[in-house]
Protein backbone atom coordinates (compact mmCIF):
# COMPACT_ATOMS: atom_id res chain seq x y z
CA UNK A 1 0.00 0.00 0.00
CA UNK A 2 1.31 3.37 -0.83
CA UNK A 3 1.98 5.85 2.07
CA UNK A 4 2.90 2.99 4.71
CA UNK A 5 6.65 2.94 3.50
CA UNK A 6 6.99 -0.84 4.60
CA UNK A 7 5.47 -4.16 3.45
CA UNK A 8 2.28 -5.57 4.74
CA UNK A 9 1.27 -9.10 5.01
CA UNK A 10 -2.55 -9.58 2.86
CA UNK A 11 -4.65 -11.79 5.07
CA UNK A 12 -7.61 -11.98 2.40
CA UNK A 13 -9.00 -9.82 -0.66
CA UNK A 14 -12.66 -8.86 0.49
CA UNK A 15 -15.29 -7.71 -2.17
CA UNK A 16 -18.84 -6.79 -1.39
CA UNK A 17 -20.47 -8.91 -4.18
CA UNK A 18 -21.08 -12.37 -4.58
CA UNK A 19 -18.15 -15.06 -5.30
CA UNK A 20 -18.90 -17.90 -7.86
CA UNK A 21 -17.53 -21.66 -6.43
CA UNK A 22 -16.42 -24.10 -8.55
CA UNK A 23 -19.10 -26.94 -9.03
CA UNK A 24 -15.80 -29.16 -8.92
CA UNK A 25 -13.83 -28.68 -5.73
CA UNK A 26 -17.39 -26.65 -4.53
CA UNK A 27 -14.80 -23.16 -3.72
CA UNK A 28 -13.96 -19.98 -5.02
CA UNK A 29 -11.02 -20.01 -7.75
CA UNK A 30 -7.65 -18.05 -6.82
CA UNK A 31 -5.68 -16.57 -9.38
CA UNK A 32 -2.17 -18.13 -9.36
CA UNK A 33 -0.41 -14.64 -10.46
CA UNK A 34 -1.11 -13.62 -6.90
CA UNK A 35 1.01 -15.02 -4.55
CA UNK A 36 -0.33 -16.67 -1.78
CA UNK A 37 0.77 -18.71 1.49
CA UNK A 38 -1.18 -21.55 2.98
CA UNK A 39 -3.70 -20.87 -0.09
CA UNK A 40 -7.07 -23.32 0.76
CA UNK A 41 -8.47 -23.57 -2.84
CA UNK A 42 -7.18 -24.41 -6.41
CA UNK A 43 -5.74 -21.48 -8.06
CA UNK A 44 -5.68 -20.84 -11.88
CA UNK A 45 -4.32 -18.17 -14.30
CA UNK A 46 -7.36 -16.15 -16.35
CA UNK A 47 -7.10 -18.52 -19.31
CA UNK A 48 -7.24 -21.63 -17.09
CA UNK A 49 -10.24 -20.16 -15.35
CA UNK A 50 -12.14 -19.48 -18.69
CA UNK A 51 -11.55 -23.21 -19.97
CA UNK A 52 -12.16 -24.73 -16.50
CA UNK A 53 -15.90 -22.30 -16.24
CA UNK A 54 -16.48 -23.77 -19.70
CA UNK A 55 -15.83 -27.39 -19.05
CA UNK A 56 -17.29 -27.50 -15.47
CA UNK A 57 -20.29 -25.33 -16.53
CA UNK A 58 -21.42 -27.34 -19.79
CA UNK A 59 -20.80 -23.43 -21.49
CA UNK A 60 -17.99 -24.75 -24.30
CA UNK A 61 -20.73 -25.75 -26.90
CA UNK A 62 -23.06 -22.97 -26.51
CA UNK A 63 -19.99 -20.70 -26.79
CA UNK A 64 -18.44 -22.18 -29.14
CA UNK A 65 -21.52 -21.55 -31.00
CA UNK A 66 -22.70 -17.87 -30.45
CA UNK A 67 -18.79 -16.92 -31.08
CA UNK A 68 -17.96 -19.38 -34.14
CA UNK A 69 -14.85 -20.38 -32.47
CA UNK A 70 -13.64 -24.14 -32.11
CA UNK A 71 -14.75 -25.79 -28.96
CA UNK A 72 -11.24 -26.60 -28.07
CA UNK A 73 -8.74 -24.01 -27.02
CA UNK A 74 -5.40 -24.19 -29.42
CA UNK A 75 -2.08 -23.38 -28.04
CA UNK A 76 -0.75 -21.12 -30.67
CA UNK A 77 0.78 -17.07 -29.97
CA UNK A 78 0.89 -14.37 -32.35
CA UNK A 79 3.61 -13.63 -31.11
CA UNK A 80 4.89 -17.13 -32.16
CA UNK A 81 4.11 -16.89 -35.06
CA UNK A 82 5.69 -13.49 -35.73
CA UNK A 83 8.97 -14.24 -34.63
CA UNK A 84 9.08 -17.51 -37.14
CA UNK A 85 8.19 -14.73 -39.79
CA UNK A 86 11.14 -12.18 -38.40
CA UNK A 87 8.81 -9.69 -37.50
CA UNK A 88 9.46 -9.76 -33.68
CA UNK A 89 11.82 -6.63 -32.58
CA UNK A 90 14.37 -7.31 -30.55
CA UNK A 91 14.80 -5.62 -27.15
CA UNK A 92 17.69 -2.88 -28.55
CA UNK A 93 15.74 -2.59 -31.60
CA UNK A 94 12.38 -1.73 -29.66
CA UNK A 95 14.24 0.99 -27.12
CA UNK A 96 17.06 2.12 -29.99
CA UNK A 97 15.77 1.51 -33.18
CA UNK A 98 18.22 2.50 -36.02
CA UNK A 99 17.56 5.25 -38.00
CA UNK A 100 15.73 3.88 -41.00
CA UNK A 101 13.06 2.39 -38.40
CA UNK A 102 12.23 6.11 -36.65
CA UNK A 103 9.16 8.34 -37.17
CA UNK A 104 11.33 11.32 -38.50
CA UNK A 105 12.92 9.54 -41.30
CA UNK A 106 9.68 8.36 -42.52
CA UNK A 107 8.28 11.25 -42.22
CA UNK A 108 10.82 12.58 -44.66
CA UNK A 109 10.30 10.47 -47.68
Amino acid sequence: MSGIGEPISTLAYVANTRVWSSPASGTPVGYSVIPAAGRRYPAMTSRQLMDHVLDTCGLRPGASRITGLDASTVEDHSRDRLAEAGLVLGTSEAFEPSASLRLGRMLTR
